[in-house]
């Protein structure tokens, strides 16, 4: 595992606790800028 994907796992983990909607539109985009 690189630190990309540490990184997107943690912030992953992070908006699941918060809530699911916001959380989903948030990784969405995290993914997208992560992925480049």
């Amino acid at each position: 595992m690189n630190v990309r994907d540490a990184f997107r796992n943690i912030l992953f983990n992070f908006l699941t606790n918060s809530n699911i909607s916001f959380s989903h539109e948030l990784t969405f985009i995290w993914k997208r800028v992560l992925l480049f």
